[in-house]
Order: structure tokens, then C-alpha cells, then sequence
């Protein structure tokens, strides 16, 4: 187990951040999710299932901080969907748009509806109605009263009872999972441009330049090459 996620990992989560803050939203038919205690709180809940079962869907790593389970992963995954227009964030908290709940959804129907992701389905849709539409305290009641299973030592505590910076989840390396996440490589790639700002900045500039004469096609390449 490790605290470091690698890219195409922290991809993938951002996709599973985006679904469930988009399930939120339209099990409480609205675009509202929350504010960042509960945006923060929910996807502990789901990665902590995951990782009672040894399942390799989440890569987020959490441990306890003044108000419970902290993940930078989140953080991260926040900041990269707001970047793309994903969400958007307010004084009041987030909200998914329209075009991030389009993402979300097909990712859900293409990825996490087949049979071999039905856990994974299960865990974040379970997450999403059981807690959504709760309040953020009586969320983070919930969660200090969860109890799990220290990655360290192996023993079992409450978040409550945890001492502050201690892990509480931690990525787990494919041979230690039961099961992983599966996901086509063609989705992979769709994901690595869609959910990477960086990415998707870069594919845009490309189109954008292309369309303005900026840069030369494959054909007006040749057409100029001495024959």
C-alpha cells in the first residue's frame, strides 16, 4: 500500500468524483452537492467500503484531520473538474453542470454499469442515496462514528477514536486487491484528455489551430515535399 497515486489513478478518481457528486445532485433533483465537508465526506464513505473489500476502484488515500477523513486526492479532483467546467463552486458549496453531468452519466452507463464493475456501481450509487441528501453534520456524525480498518497497524477504530494524521485509507497495489476497476482502454484515453486540464487544453489549442490555418495538415505537408 502507498499514499502516491500515479496519473492514470488519480484519472480514474477523478471520474468516480465526478459521478458520485453528480448522483447527489440528481437523487436530490437539483444541481447542488454540497459544501466541502460533505463533497469530502461522501467519497470517504464509498472509498471506504472499497477498501474494507480489498476493491480497487478508488485511489484515494485519507487520513484523519481536525474534522475527520482529509484526502488531497479530492482536493486535487475539485480542482481539475472546476478547471474543465465540470463543477462549479459557490460560498455555498458545489454544483455539477450541465456538461459534467452529461460526463458523468456516460461514464456510468458506458464503464460502471458492466458486469464485472456491478460493486464498484453498487458502492458509489449505494453512497449517493443513502447519504445525499442528508446534512453536512449529520454526514460527518455518521463518518466519526464509522469504523475501519487502520492501514498500518491492522487494528480497527473509529474515525472518532483515530489520532489526528493518522492513515485511515491507503492505495492499495493491484496484487494486494480482490478486484479492480476495469475500465477499456479506449475509455482510459477518453478519460486521461477529458478529465486532465492540461490534456484537454492542449487537444483544444490543437483544434483551434488547426481550424485557423495555424499549422499545416498531413496532406499540405506533403503537397510541399520535392518530389
Amino acid at each position: 500500500m502507498r499514499e502516491v497515486r500515479k496519473t492514470n489513478e488519480a484519472i480514474v478518481d477523478n471520474a468516480l468524483v465526478l459521478i458520485l457528486m453528480d448522483l447527489v445532485a440528481r437523487r436530490n433533483r437539483t444541481t447542488f452537492v454540497g459544501d466541502r465537508l460533505k463533497c469530502m465526506k461522501l467519497p470517504f464513505l464509498a472509498a471506504n467500503q472499497m477498501f474494507e473489500e480489498r476493491a480497487k476502484g478508488f485511489n484515494l488515500a485519507f487520513f484523519k484531520y481536525e474534522h475527520g477523513p482529509i484526502s488531497k486526492g479530492v482536493y486535487s479532483a475539485w480542482n481539475h473538474l472546476s478547471i474543465l467546467g465540470l463543477i462549479i463552486e459557490d460560498r455555498n458549496g458545489f454544483d455539477v453542470t450541465p456538461s459534467g453531468s452529461a460526463l458523468a452519466q456516460a461514464i456510468f452507463e458506458d464503464v460502471l454499469s458492466s458486469k464485472v464493475n456491478k460493486f464498484f456501481r453498487n458502492t458509489i450509487e449505494n453512497v449517493a442515496m443513502t447519504y445525499g441528501h442528508l446534512s453536512t453534520r449529520r454526514i460527518v456524525q455518521i463518518v466519526y462514528d464509522t469504523e475501519v480498518l487502520l492501514p498500518c497497524s491492522g487494528i480497527r477504530k473509529k474515525i472518532r477514536d483515530a489520532e489526528l494524521g493518522e492513515d485511515l485509507i491507503m492505495i492499495l497495489e493491484q496484487n494486494e486487491a480482490r478486484s479492480i476497476l476495469e475500465i477499456e482502454p479506449a475509455w482510459l484515453e477518453t478519460l486521461a484528455i477529458e478529465l486532465n486540464p492540461i490534456n484537454k487544453a492542449g487537444l483544444t489549442t490543437a483544434f483551434s489551430d488547426y481550424r485557423e490555418g495555424r499549422i499545416l495538415s498531413h496532406e499540405e505537408v506533403w503537397r510541399n515535399v520535392p518530389s
